[in-house]
């Protein structure tokens, strides 16, 4: 096996051309980067031979999840008779969890069918989402507090990122999904906070 990575404006290398080999050696002065290209390169095999598309959809589902509890044991909300859109909305979730459980990148004629009902899934949770934000409304006669307000647009953006994620086609999902798996490698591996300490990245 033989293949060749570029490498461009990251951190300490500006332009770097590496042929990679079934025996590769890094040779050279202290601080020119080999430690730097080989957790650059363990970042990306690691992420290869990885299947990080329930890693990824379940990270976009667990903000959805902490949202929803926040409002869900709101003493606001829980004035307004929507328990049952709230249960209803998390066993939707629980069988979206469900599906998100047989997505996998190795049978692609599956994760296309799997996405498709993911979709549809997510659609009908943000209807319900919907009747939700509709009844707190109507209960708080548009004087809804701050708090409650900045739950619902962060829950709404969250919903949306998952919906879009869904839409976006199975091909779309392994290529998103690989690239947070790279990031989230580049960023324990490199143990920074977050990916922009990469510069271009």
């Amino acid at each position: 096996m033989s293949f060749q990575v570029k490498i461009k404006n990251i951190d300490k290398l500006a332009d770097a051309d590496i042929r990679i080999g079934d025996l590769t050696v890094f040779a050279g002065p202290n601080n020119t980067g080999k430690s730097f290209v080989s957790k650059l390169l363990y970042s990306l095999f690691n992420a290869m031979n990885a299947d990080p598309i329930k890693g990824y959809i379940e990270n976009l589902m667990k903000s959805v999840r902490y949202l929803l509890r926040r409002l869900s044991r709101s003493s606001r909300v829980e004035n307004v008779s929507i328990s049952p859109l709230f249960e209803e909305m998390n066993e939707e979730f629980r069988e979206l969890g469900n599906l998100v459980e047989k997505c996998s990148a190795d049978d692609f004629e599956e994760l296309d069918k799997i996405v498709l009902e993911c979709s549809k899934k997510a659609n009908k949770i943000e209807k319900i989402y919907k009747e939700i934000v509709s009844s707190i409304r109507a209960k708080e006669n548009n004087r809804t507090p701050h708090y409650i307000r900045v739950l619902l647009k962060n829950l709404s953006q969250s919903l949306n990122k998952l919906k879009n994620a869904f839409e976006s086609g199975d091909e779309q999902i392994i290529h998103d999904s690989m690239r947070w798996k790279i990031e989230q490698n580049l960023i324990q591996n490199f143990q920074v906070p977050k990916i922009s300490h990469f510069g271009c990245l």
